[in-house]
């Protein structure tokens, strides 16, 4: 019989085929990795990186809104300068940037140059941008988690750069949070099979896959996180058959 072969003897106990001989079986298979248990730790380490993951995902959404909240305005530096900046209040200015903004804004919101869309969308981003900055002065001297490097990353986005150049910061951010969403599942789903002190099938921890293949096993969990590019719409008018008469035979 084939090495790890158990049988069932007469007396009803089991025995193993190990090494060429026979012994009892004890319900672990010594050809298979052993599963480590769990300590109160290890528990908690999993708990930890879970919270880490929902945290990330919460900070994922303010990326969307604050790309959403970019596009709609189109940013530039010249637009911005030109044209946004001057007719539309910050929300701290000071009396005379609300009247210049008001002068001004007047004009452009009459011509149609600033939309209310755009007026929302930029007032969203430039209060995502200042709450970043804020956090970012706050805790340069405190102790900082994995979440708020994220949210400080959103303070180098503005309406002063194009879409361009704050896509890469947004990129980069988002690529983070993946991989802390990827890292959490990823333990888990070790720790489930093996233990988290456990070794895999190939000889390896969870913290020494992590650290080989952190890229790969991001991409094979989470994806690459590149959004498709939207179906351009059709050229021409849209025809519709409302009727056919079928052929003479």
């Amino acid at each position: 019989m084939a090495e790890g072969t158990i049988i069932k003897m007469q007396d009803g106990s089991l025995r193993i085929q190990t090494n060429g001989e026979w012994a009892p079986y004890t319900g672990v298979d010594p050809a298979k990795p052993k599963k480590a248990g769990m300590s109160k730790e290890d528990r908690q380490r999993l708990n930890t990186m879970g919270e880490d993951a929902a945290a990330a995902k919460e900070v994922g959404s303010l990326y969307d809104r604050a790309e959403k909240a970019l596009a709609d305005i189109r940013p530039g530096p010249y637009r911005n300068s030109l044209l946004l900046s001057p007719a539309i209040p910050e929300e701290e200015g000071g009396w005379a940037d609300r009247a210049s903004a008001a002068t001004f804004g007047g004009v452009a919101r009459g011509i149609g140059a600033v939309t209310p869309k755009e007026t929302s969308a930029y007032q969203t981003a430039r209060a995502i941008q200042n709450a970043a900055v804020l956090e970012r002065q706050l805790l340069q001297k405190g102790v900082q988690t994995n979440t708020d490097a994220q949210r400080m990353m959103l303070a180098d986005i503005s309406p002063n750069k194009d879409m361009k150049a704050n896509m890469e910061i947004i990129n980069a951010g988002r690529d983070q949070i993946r991989r802390r969403q990827a890292k959490a599942a990823f333990y888990t789903k070790f720790a489930n099979n093996w233990g988290l002190n456990g070794v895999s099938p190939d000889g390896f921890t969870a913290d020494e896959l992590w650290a080989k293949s952190s890229d790969y096993i991001t991409k094979k969990l989470m994806g690459d996180g590149k959004k498709p590019p939207p179906t351009p719409a059709p050229k021409g008018p849209k025809i519709t058959v409302i009727s056919r008469t079928p052929k003479a035979r």
